[in-house]
């Protein structure tokens, strides 16, 4: 399947809401969002063990790291790998993944961006696929690829899955494993890395 064909699996492309990228990238911003993204995995850490699924003093980094990314693109764009490197632009990916769902209008803005970049071949259509379904779960829509999961009586289960009959297809074309072998993660794991925060 084409990279193409990838976009319509996802989210209806939200034509003119690409940033521009006309102004030239700081030489220490790459650092600044590789640090942003550092700080959250420190945090982690730090807190292993915790009784919180995500610990709240971790919650205050998502913010502030989501608050600045925002800036960043407010005044250069989406940073992608071409424009800030490869590890650079991963951190930005994983500090807007993981933003608070105040933020979700910077996560439509920048879908548009990460769409492109599966087409250009700079982002994989996993991480996209993630993305996606983050979005779609916060504005109470069914997700399409069945990755966000969240506490149910004292167990991990998915949010509401779109024609989840056909989800397994979905997941194999964006690169995902099979949904059965990617819950079965979730059923002795008690901080899971993605379900939903």
């Amino acid at each position: 399947m084409t990279r193409r064909c990838l976009i319509g699996l996802m989210l209806p492309v939200m034509v003119g809401c690409q940033h521009a990228e006309t102004r030239p990238i700081p030489p220490e911003l790459p650092a600044e969002l590789i640090e942003l993204h550092a700080r959250r995995v420190r945090c982690l850490e730090a807190h292993k063990g915790s009784t919180s699924i995500f610990p709240p003093e971790c919650e205050t980094f998502d913010q502030q790291a989501a608050a600045r990314l925002e800036v960043v693109i407010t005044q250069y764009g989406w940073p992608t790998a071409k424009r800030v490197g490869e590890k650079a632009r991963e951190a930005a990916f994983m500090v807007i993944q993981h933003a608070p769902p105040s933020f979700d209008p910077l996560r439509e803005k920048v879908l548009p961006d990460l769409q492109a970049e599966v087409v250009r071949g700079e982002e994989s259509g996993a991480e996209l696929a993630l993305f996606t379904d983050r979005l779609l779960v916060h504005q109470g829509r069914p997700q399409r690829y069945g990755s966000q999961f969240h506490r149910v009586d004292g167990g991990m289960a998915p949010h509401p899955i779109e024609d989840e009959a056909h989800v397994d297809e979905r997941r194999r074309q964006m690169g995902l494993q099979p949904f059965a072998q990617y819950a079965a993660g979730f059923a002795h794991w008690d901080d899971p890395p993605d379900a939903g925060q």
